[in-house]
């Protein structure tokens, strides 16, 4: 029977996980590690960190090997096991599965369709091993301080246990990234046309709106994302007191609020950054307070929360729209133009934009790093901002290169 990650809630609201198989927990220690170790993590993260940690159980018990039995004897692991680990930690866990279907694609389909996969690869991003690999180490020390810190043992116990860590760690160090998803700095997240298609699209009255339903409530999400750039749990969290119509300064507040008990949805949205107050238009504050007033409360089960954006349809009209709705309703958008879209991109896309805008203002790279920073809401200490500034930085170096060139190279002349 297959192990996998379950979610569950207590009669108080509160949030647990289980790491099953079948209908019983695999392991004491490692679920006890998931739910307390991350206790004061968003949901979404602690079903991240679990996934990492089923991973890192599936692939000990295909090797018949119990990793709370060895670090209790004191044994831990060989350096031959740990090796062959690391290497599994760079593939994905299951292997894509064929398509045998042929498609005819016209050229503007196949360009697009090259776009989205000229990086993609059989083995997983740097970032992936890391984390399987950082976890890894987390849970050993776990059950390490569960099974040896309070009973003083004996120093070769000890001993061994600081060499698994540095040898974890060593690879953990050493790990390159040349093989993470990078792309072309001067690569646009949506190519300007489609994006501007993309922008028609949502409009409810077009031809070519890919929604069937909900047609005012998906247009404004999805104005949200291109005026904000914040994430897709942020929209989902969003609550009618987090509106703030003011005619000057239209704008909606997103909040930290952790294991809100007010939310019943399975996977409760949550917000990983910083509190922050994020400007939209006045015609989108329009639309939203159309929505809210026209819409939304038609729904009676609407009255029982504050969230703002309903299911609209079924047994769950009027309740807290879900993740899978959300990104159901982007991918049908990207469909329709052709293109393949995920919230997070559009988040990639208000990045570009405001790129341009800060620039044409006048401020400096470093300045639009901060105000970056805040309408993300990232810490002062994050390095994210500087990921976005890549094209910045390539565009400053492709304009000096071409001048010096120019200086350099005698003219050509025409070829023949």
């Amino acid at each position: 029977m297959d192990v996998s990650l379950n979610q569950y809630r207590d009669p108080q609201g509160n949030t647990f996980y289980l790491i099953e198989e079948g209908m019983f927990p695999v392991c004491l220690y490692l679920n006890g590690h998931l739910n307390t170790s991350f206790s004061e993590n968003a949901d979404s993260t602690i079903d991240s960190y679990g996934s990492f940690l089923l991973f890192i159980y599936r692939y000990f018990k295909s090797e018949d090997i119990d990793m709370v039995e060895r670090v209790a004897s004191g044994e831990f692991f060989t350096k031959a096991e740990i090796d062959s680990f690391n290497t599994h930690c760079k593939f994905y866990a299951d292997k894509p599965s064929l398509d045998t279907n042929v498609v005819q694609l016209t050229d503007k389909q196949l360009h697009n369709a090259i776009h989205i996969t000229q990086h993609s690869e059989s083995q997983c991003s740097a970032f992936t091993v890391r984390m399987r690999l950082k976890h890894f180490l987390k849970y050993i020390q776990y059950v390490y301080i569960c099974r040896h810190f309070d009973f003083n043992p004996p120093v070769s116990v000890s001993e061994k246990f600081s060499d698994f860590e540095r040898l974890i760690q060593g690879y953990i160090d050493i790990i390159s990234d040349s093989n993470e998803d990078t792309k072309d700095p001067f690569e646009k997240a949506i190519p300007d046309p489609l994006f501007f298609k993309m922008l028609e699209v949502i409009k409810p009255e077009h031809e070519e709106n890919p929604w069937k339903g909900s047609k005012l409530r998906n247009q404004i999400m999805t104005d949200i994302f291109i005026e904000t750039g914040i994430r897709a749990g942020c929209v989902l969290k969003l609550k009618l007191c987090d509106v703030k119509d003011e005619w000057s300064n239209p704008r909606l507040m997103v909040t930290r609020t952790p294991k809100d008990k007010t939310d019943t949805r399975k996977n409760r949205a949550s917000n990983k950054t910083k509190t922050l107050s994020a400007s939209i238009s006045p015609e989108l504050m329009k639309k939203l307070k159309w929505y809210i007033e026209s819409i939304r409360s038609t729904f009676p089960q609407s009255e029982s929360h504050d969230f703002i954006f309903i299911s609209e349809k079924g047994q769950t009209a009027g309740q807290p729209l879900t993740y899978g709705s959300l990104y159901n309703v982007i991918h049908k958008l990207g469909k329709a133009i052709q293109f393949e879209i995920h919230p997070h991109l559009l988040r990639h896309k208000w990045n570009e934009i405001f790129d341009d805008k800060a620039t044409e203002a006048g401020h400096s790279m470093s300045e639009i790093d901060d105000l970056r920073k805040f309408a993300m809401g990232w810490s002062e200490s994050s390095t994210m901002a500087g990921l976005y500034n890549k094209f910045k930085i390539a565009k400053k170096i492709s304009d000096l290169s071409s001048g010096r060139q120019n200086k350099t190279v005698p003219p050509q002349g025409d070829i023949d």
